[in-house]
């Protein structure tokens, strides 16, 4: 599921599909899901490296020789839209990358960087504060308020909403380097890269060689328990 590209913007065609999450709201459905990609990808032996997901909005960011040149929404998963000027205005995404304190993380020629945008929640707090003041409606939660902002025609507007950004992947032209599939202990070296180019990091890594427990974390404003198998 996602977004029609609206009119307004530019498309922009995904060369590798930019698809949602998957939800499991318990243990069961957890293991089906387990079971089903081995069962697809031929596995046996499997390790996982977990994070926490953040509530924002998917975006896709292209860097040509280390500059950002172009940024773009999820969309329906196969286009986007162009908002180059509205992520501009995200201080925690980079214009140039940098690898200034982190040698080994040498920067592709050509990058393509995903993760969300997202309001933090002491930010939306200030927002919805600020928009009763002047007498405006209140935004309803931060995800819909994030993505609404970044499909404004207005940059500005979007620099006043004070958005941040955590990566989560990045592609290669010739394919994907999902860092789930990568070795999940060698995986932390990617998050590295991440923080070094100045990209930001996940705040919460584990990595979790067989199902042992789960982690309910009681997200503000949501009904639901979010798990993260570790």
């Amino acid at each position: 599921m996602g977004d029609r590209p609206a009119s307004q913007f530019t498309s922009v065609q995904h060369h590798i599909p930019l698809y949602s999450l998957e939800n499991a709201f318990d243990a069961a459905e957890l293991r089906k899901w387990d079971e089903r990609w081995r069962k697809i990808e031929e596995v046996l032996d499997a390790a996982y490296v977990c994070e926490l997901k953040i509530d924002g909005s998917a975006i896709a960011l292209t860097y040509e020789n280390g500059l950002f040149v172009r940024g773009a929404t999820r969309g329906d998963g196969t286009t986007g839209e162009e908002i180059t000027q509205n992520i501009k205005t995200i201080r925690s995404i980079p214009l140039r990358l940098s690898t200034e304190n982190f040698p080994e993380c040498k920067i592709p020629a050509h990058l393509e960087i995903r993760g969300e945008a997202f309001i933090p929640l002491d930010t939306f707090a200030q927002i919805n504060q600020e928009r009763e003041a002047a007498g405006e409606a209140l935004f309803a939660n931060p995800r819909n308020a994030a993505a609404g902002t970044l499909r404004q025609l207005d940059s500005r507007i979007v620099a006043e909403r004070r958005l941040d950004f955590l990566p989560t992947r990045w592609n290669f032209p010739m394919g994907c380097l999902c860092l789930r599939r990568s070795n999940p202990r060698a995986s932390g070296n990617h998050w590295n890269c991440f923080s070094t180019w100045g990209c930001g990091s996940i705040p919460t890594v584990s990595f979790a060689p067989v199902w042992r427990r789960f982690w309910p974390t009681l997200r503000p404003g949501i009904a639901n328990a979010t798990t993260c198998p570790i």
